[in-house]
């Protein structure tokens, strides 16, 4: 038994010298977005442009493979994002704009889109709140 104990011990031990913080593993970038602004309309099937600050990009960040996702607020205020269907991807992050067209989604009142580089599809930012008619 001592000697599993041991073994054990020397294993932990091992393993917390070896291992890297979370927030080394896995970057997220995702710029603030800057349009659509709080109470823009989309008209459904229009052509919008999503844009986004880049200043904060690294070099590298700026070349990375950008996604935009729609997403809506339901009643109670949570984010559902539509992340099957994506609106644009395949762009240059450092573009800072992109085109997107509006599709029809369920009837709900307000919606935003969010911005990720293609290759962590996680959100810091998501945009200001507008509306799809």
């Amino acid at each position: 038994m001592q000697l599993f104990t041991a073994l054990l011990s020397a294993l932990v031990i091992a393993a917390s010298t070896n291992a890297s913080p979370i927030h080394n593993l896995r970057q997220v970038v995702s710029p603030p977005i800057t349009w659509p602004k709080r109470g823009v309309d989309w008209q459904i099937g229009s052509t919008q442009h999503v844009k986004w600050d880049t200043t904060q990009l690294s070099e590298d960040e700026k070349h990375k493979n950008g996604i935009i996702f729609l997403g809506m607020l339901d009643e109670t205020g949570e984010t559902h994002m539509f992340t099957k269907h994506p609106l644009a991807q395949g762009f240059r992050l450092g573009a800072g704009s992109q085109r997107v067209v509006v599709p029809n989604k369920p009837s709900v009142t307000t919606y935003v889109v969010a911005l990720s580089a293609k290759d962590n599809v996680m959100f810091d930012d998501l945009s200001a709140t507008f509306t799809i008619s």
